[in-house]
């Protein structure tokens, strides 16, 4: 289990509670002074990789950068999925408890955290809003995809939170390529000898090109066009059983 604390005002804590009075699930909302938001937050449940020179990155970090005060008005704020959260009056911290690597970390705003983990020290005047739910694990893949809207989140990200791409994974992770493939948008490898950034495949290309091969699913009769028009649909035809290429 992967505790994390953080400092809270008490005038800025809130629990709601559900309002179908569904005993599992509630939401805590605060703000947290940018000096004093902890690193470490799991982020395995963000269904892409964060792209920090996008422009909606430097958008984030321009508003930051302002310190004008308003940056948790302004910013959307970091959303999380936690197996509990506990918050001590005495000490004004909250405890935000991950208790499963795959159900339990960032769902959205990982740009914003990123960013704001950047300009921890630097005294900045601004706070960040944060929104931790618990009780939603059943519904974290749909969760993660209705809050991810800024940026639509493309059909490997999603298939990779619901860990489609697992058989695949296990296929071919001896195979020299593998680390060039990108299962989440905007994954990136470097190169460990020079450092530059590899070219990534994507995990749908892999997927077409084991598709054209499936005979349980295809034959004379019907061709697998979708490998080539549709990349989307190649990930509904990811295989479950994995094969090992040698």
């Amino acid at each position: 289990m992967l505790e994390i604390k953080m400092k809270v005002s008490e005038n800025s804590f809130r629990e709601l509670n559900d309002p179908l009075l569904n005993k599992k699930a509630a939401k805590y909302l605060f703000y947290v002074q940018v000096d004093d938001v902890s690193e470490g937050i799991p982020m395995t449940t963000n269904p892409r990789d964060q792209k920090l020179t996008s422009n909606v990155a430097k958008a984030i970090e321009d508003s930051l950068d302002s310190n004008d005060g308003y940056f948790h008005l302004k910013n959307r704020g970091i959303v999380l999925s936690a197996g509990k959260v506990d918050y001590d009056t005495q000490s004004k911290l909250v405890t935000i408890y991950f208790d499963d690597d795959d159900l339990h970390g960032n769902i959205d705003g990982g740009h914003t955290y990123r960013i704001v983990c950047e300009h921890i020290g630097e005294k900045l005047q601004q706070y960040v809003q944060f929104e931790v739910m618990t009780g939603v694990e059943d519904i974290i893949e749909k969760l993660a995809e209705a809050r991810n809207t800024s940026v639509q989140v493309d059909e490997k990200s999603m298939a990779e939170l619901a860990n489609k791409f697992d058989p695949i994974k296990e296929g071919i992770q001896e195979m020299p390529f593998y680390n060039r493939i990108a299962f989440k948008q905007n994954q990136v490898t470097e190169d460990i000898n020079n450092g530059k950034k590899l070219k990534m495949i994507d995990a749908r290309e892999i997927v077409a090109i084991i598709n054209m091969f499936n005979i349980e699913k295809f034959s004379d009769q019907k061709q697998p066009v979708q490998a080539y028009s549709s990349k989307g649909e190649n990930v509904e035809h990811v295989p479950r059983e994995p094969r090992r290429i040698s």
